[in-house]
């Protein structure tokens, strides 16, 4: 099974698929083949769960503010 899936995923990056879209599409397939709840359920959440965490969001937050500040002059 698993020489199945990495078949499929040479497959797709000889297809000049992107590496990260190539193993989202093979991770959900695994998902559903092996796991009692698919993934796609939890999807929402986890990424809900990693954008509002406040220390990923302090940093694009920081250079946004640099970058007002650089553009209006201060």
């Amino acid at each position: 099974m698993i020489a199945v899936f990495f078949s499929l995923l040479l497959v797709l990056l000889v297809l000049s698929v992107p590496v990260g879209a190539a193993l989202g599409v093979l991770g959900l397939s695994l998902a559903e083949l092996y796991s009692a709840m698919p993934l796609y359920l939890a999807l929402g959440e986890l990424v809900w769960a990693a954008s509002t965490n406040i220390v990923l969001l302090a940093v694009p937050l920081f250079i946004l503010l640099g970058q007002i500040l650089l553009r209006s002059g201060i």
